[in-house]
């Protein structure tokens, strides 16, 4: 992994591309109405996308509904290629600061930098996701409004874990608090030097930011700037976020030496 300092991600995200057919002009309650039975049947499958043909002939919505309706909702989305084109639903407060959906393997992740060098791109999914910071921490709902999957699970379950040390305003909504957890992902993976330490395929990654944007919720609400990301590396799936939370949450039972009982602690599944 490389050592050099990571970019921070523009401030100027360009919006995604949605590939598809030619949009049309259609009624906006015929696009409403497909947007709904799009994600009905999406929650119907508990997942966060279906094959583009396979959800077109089950609900009777025709090409150009579909591409039009896909323009005008920015949690739906198609990708896949244009042999296999999914289509999918995912909570828009994740792509506003950069991160972008992305169908591999039979799975949605999102997807964070660039693949042809460093900074390597960072992925999100629920193939790696981390453990609770407390056993009786809530658990998420398991339909969301945006998808009902794995992704739309890990993205709720990550938020839910944020906000036991997130710096938020009085009354945030789930917006907000998604919103500010995956821009401070991005930053701190942008920021990190590279892994502050290991034990076999899991890294820690340390970040230094400007000003406070957490608590040490262990140690009286103490303000923080400094946030540690969790990442699973392997040669299959790359860099995936296992967590993220304050600097020395985990420091009394992460053993740096690589012994089980760190990584039980640390470690996706």
């Amino acid at each position: 992994m490389s050592t050099n300092k990571r970019r921070r991600p523009s401030s100027k995200h360009q919006p995604r591309q949605r590939p598809g057919p030619v949009v049309v002009a259609v009624p906006s309650l015929a696009l409403e109405r497909a947007a709904a039975l799009i994600r009905a049947q999406l929650r119907a499958r508990r997942a966060d996308f279906a094959p583009l043909p396979r959800l077109t002939a089950t609900t009777g919505i025709d090409h150009a509904t579909v591409a039009a309706t896909v323009a005008r909702y920015p949690d739906l989305g198609i990708t896949g290629g244009g042999e296999h084109p999914v289509i999918y639903s995912v909570d828009p407060a994740t792509t506003v600061v950069g991160f972008e959906p992305i169908y591999r393997r039979g799975r949605m992740i999102l997807r964070l930098g660039s693949v042809i060098g460093p900074p390597w791109p960072l992925s999100i999914s629920g193939a790696h996701l981390g453990t609770a910071v407390n056993d009786d921490d809530p658990e998420p709902e398991h339909h969301s409004r945006y998808g009902s999957g794995e992704l739309a699970y890990a993205i709720a379950r990550l938020t839910l874990m944020a906000r036991r040390w997130l710096i938020l305003p009085d009354q945030p909504s789930s917006h907000d608090v998604t919103v500010r957890l995956f821009e401070l992902i991005a930053r701190a993976w942008y920021a990190s030097p590279g892994p502050a330490w290991s034990s076999g395929r899991l890294h820690v990654h340390r970040a230094e930011l400007d000003l406070p944007v957490g608590t040490q919720f262990w140690h009286n609400d103490t303000p923080t700037n400094s946030l540690e990301l969790v990442v699973w590396a392997d040669k299959v799936d790359g860099f995936q976020l296992v967590n993220i939370y304050p600097a020395g949450t985990y420091r009394s039972v992460f053993d740096t030496s690589g012994d089980d009982g760190g990584t039980a602690q640390l470690g996706g599944s």
